[in-house]
Formats: C-alpha cells, structure tokens, sequence
C-alpha cells in the first residue's frame, strides 16, 4: 500500500508521462528556404498566408529555416538540421550527390529573367554587351544556378572572367565601392539593385536561346536559359514522414495557384516576408515566373542535363543521377477539383503573352499590395 509521499510521487510521475506523451506526439518539420530568391516564393507565401497549417497534419510543428543560397539548405539537410528543402536545379543536383534527399516535387520555372546579369552602375555607358565583360571581376554564388547560367553565358560569348564565389550582400557591396564590375544573380535582387541605383541589368536568360542543359541532354526540350525549382526531403524524413511531405505539396499547390491566378495577392504575401524589398520588385517576380508542381519528363531531361554539366565540371560524381518520389502526384490526387497551376503542356510551356517579353519594375513603381480575399 502506498503511503502519501509514495502516491504523491506517483501521481506526478503519471502527470509527467502523460505531459511526455502528448509532448512527443508533436512531430516536427524543419523547412529549408530562401525567402530572396524567386523561383521558391511559395515558401513565403505559404508561411505569411499562414496557408501551410491548412494542409499539414494537426501534430506537426513547422519552423522555417531562412538561408542566403541551397548550399546552406543542403548542408542542413546532410546534416539532418532540415527535413525539407527548397532549391534551384544547380545546387539540387549538388545536394542529391551529397546524399541530402530525393525530390519530392517542383516549385516551377523562369521564362529566362529569373537570372540576370548586372553591371556597376557607372560602367553603363562603356558596357553595352557582354564583351565588355571579358576579364572583369564578376561575383556569383559557386555551385549555385546563378553559377550554372554565368558559364553558360561566358562559353557562349566565348569570353573569360574572373569569377569570384560572393554571396549577394558582398556584390551589393562590392558594386557600391567599385571593386567588382558585374555579378550574376536571381531576382529579385537584380531589380532590386537597380532600384537602388547601384547596377542595371546587361543580360538575361531571356537572351539566350538555348539552354545549358541542352548541351549535355539532346532529349532536352528546346527552351531558353532558365531555372526549374525543386523541393527536397530527406530520405529518412520521407520515409517516417510520408504524409507531411503530401501535405507541403499541397501546400506548394495552393501557393502555385495563387501566383498563377492572384499575382498582386501572392506577390503581398511574398513581401510580407522580406519588407526592406519593394513590393514594386517583388510583383513584377509575378511575371517572369510559370508556377507548376509537376515533375513532368521535360523536366526530368532538363535536369539531367544540370546533373551532366556540374559532373563534367567536376562538382559532382560522375555517376549521379536524381532521384524522384511520387508525392506530387499523391499530392495533386488529394486536391482533386482545385485550380491547378500546371500549364497543360508542362515545361517549358510558356503563356504566350509572357514569352519573349521583358519585365521590369519601374511598370509598378506605384503599386501598393495588400491581402484581399482569394478561395483556393
């Protein structure tokens, strides 16, 4: 028979294992994004919209990890800090060599503006092409798809650089005080730099016809320069944790439809997350970019193709190959009847009223974003 301290004890014991309990049934979601880089906006529009709740099962905690570049995100992942990771198909290729996961879905693609290269303001008048480049210091991220279009661009002007591995506040910096003539980058920070005046862009993606992936994929289907976003998930992640994995797809899926049916509403979200932007930089974004989840064959090609330039380039094995789940697809079944964002033909299907157009900020300097009321 228990005497009073005893059953005291006892009882706290048992209040301590229920707290345990139902401490332990909370599972947890590390999401790996960058909330400056366009082609993986929908984290941001997911977070602020506090849309991502909506989808995920009701035991699961979410905190978001905020990185510069997918090399930081990769390396979380290797290091089992991040669960699930937003990134381009440079660094995604990096990241699936690395051992860091399989892709579990698409965030979509550029038409070719998602990356440009910018030039130091007061280098306008003497730069008018890319020749004018040969020999310059020009920043970009290493590893990066930013990386990826830089080379691409030099081999095709069939000029050389010095190229130097700057992550974006130090091109920023280093165009400001003149020790750094151009750097390659993704927006919105091209348009950002020129609405400060600090550079203007000299090249896009837009510019060139043919895609890098297509040197190294003939089954590539022809498109210009451009990005494909991906998200990844741990191996062990997926495995013990299929249905958040659906659930952030769905999510993807809500935010996708929304860029591609309510720009100025995403394009608010988006912001809310990164304020020091204009939302005149963050809307015009809206407009270069074709949301669609879908790991379609043509981008199965085009990435292929990434996987074959990095390996060549010594940056990954030669060996590899990607590795892909079919959580979109589950995903897409559970939201049957929803206003898909996927084009019907897939990539790199392109609106017509988008294709060979450029974009720029000044066209909503004045605009004033807001949240309103949208149904997905």
């Amino acid at each position: 028979m228990l005497n009073r301290r005893e059953f005291i004890m006892s009882s706290v014991g048992s209040l301590l294992l229920v707290n345990s309990v139902g401490g332990a049934s909370k599972r947890k979601c590390v999401i790996g994004y960058q909330p400056y880089c366009l082609p993986y906006m929908q984290a941001n529009i997911i977070r602020m919209s506090e849309a991502i709740h909506l989808y995920m099962p009701k035991d699961v905690e979410i905190e978001w990890s905020r990185a510069l570049a997918g090399v930081i995100i990769t390396n979380d992942m290797v290091a089992g800090r991040t669960n699930l990771g937003l990134m381009g198909d440079s660094p995604l290729a990096i990241a699936v060599d690395k051992g860091a996961g399989v892709v579990i879905g698409a965030t979509g693609y550029d038409n070719g503006e998602a990356g440009a290269i910018v030039i130091r303001d007061n280098l306008s008048s003497t730069v008018k092409d890319m020749k004018g480049l040969a020999g310059a210091r020009i920043g970009v991220p290493f590893g990066s798809f930013s990386h990826r279009q830089l080379l691409t661009i030099l081999k095709r002007n069939n000029i050389t650089a010095e190229l130097l591995n700057l992550d974006i506040r130090l091109q920023v910096s280093r165009l400001k005080n003149d020790t750094l003539e151009a750097c390659c980058t993704w927006e919105p920070y091209p348009s950002y730099i020129e609405s400060l005046g600090v550079g203007r862009k000299l090249i896009t993606g837009m510019d060139v016809d043919k895609c890098s992936c297509m040197d190294y994929n003939v089954a590539s289907p022809k498109h210009n320069l451009v990005v494909v976003g991906a998200v990844l998930a741990t191996d062990s992640f997926l495995k013990e944790n299929r249905d958040i994995a659906v659930g952030y797809m769905m999510a993807m899926e809500y935010a996708n439809s929304m860029m591609a049916s309510n720009p100025n509403l995403a394009a608010y979200y988006a912001w809310s997350d990164v304020k020091e932007i204009p939302q005149s930089v963050i809307r015009v974004g809206m407009d270069m970019y074709v949301p669609d989840t879908r790991i379609t064959q043509g981008v199965k090609h085009h990435l292929d193709g990434i996987g074959k330039m990095w390996a060549e380039n010594k940056l990954i094995d030669a060996n590899f190959k990607f590795n892909y789940s079919d959580v979109v697809e589950e995903a897409r079944k559970r939201l049957q009847g929803k206003k898909f964002s996927g084009m019907q033909d897939g990539f790199p299907f392109l609106p017509s009223k988008r294709h060979g157009e450029q974009h720029s900020w000044k066209t909503y300097s004045t605009i004033k974003l807001s949240a309103t009321a949208w149904s997905f």
